[in-house]
């Protein structure tokens, strides 16, 4: 289960990177604060979740999530952020979150939702293998 996280504050990538790696939840892999690189890195490594923030100086999270998921509808994405505006999390759901989780993060609920995707991801690898023999 490979895991990227793209935030960029470093207090919350810190935290994220000891759930993974404690948990045994999956293989991490830090991202880059820079948009446009992360996206790049995204693309070439096709992780299976990815948590990320939402703003960035040279794009907003809301548009990321929605590229890549036109890119590779497979990548699962956790958002965390300290916008905690319904509008914006509706729309961040629209784009292709899976979850939404506020700032200051529980390491609990951290846990508990990758364990979660985690889970939705295993069981759609399992079904693919099954129906595509």
């Amino acid at each position: 289960m490979k895991i990227f996280i793209l935030e960029n504050d470093e207090d919350t990538a810190d935290l994220i990177t000891k759930i993974i790696q404690e948990r045994e939840i999956g293989e991490y892999i830090i991202g880059n604060s820079d948009i446009e690189k992360a996206m790049e890195e995204i693309n070439a490594i096709e992780p299976d979740i990815v948590v990320s923030g939402l703003v960035y100086e040279k794009k907003n999270g809301l548009k990321l999530i929605k590229e890549i998921k036109e890119q590779n509808p497979a990548i699962h994405f956790v958002v965390i952020s300290q916008i905690i505006s319904k509008e914006i999390i509706g729309m961040a759901y629209k784009s292709g979150a899976e979850y939404y989780i506020t700032k200051p993060v529980d390491p609990l609920e951290i846990e508990s939702v990758l364990e979660r995707v985690k889970e939705k991801v295993t069981m759609k690898k399992n079904w693919h293998r099954l129906w595509t023999y």
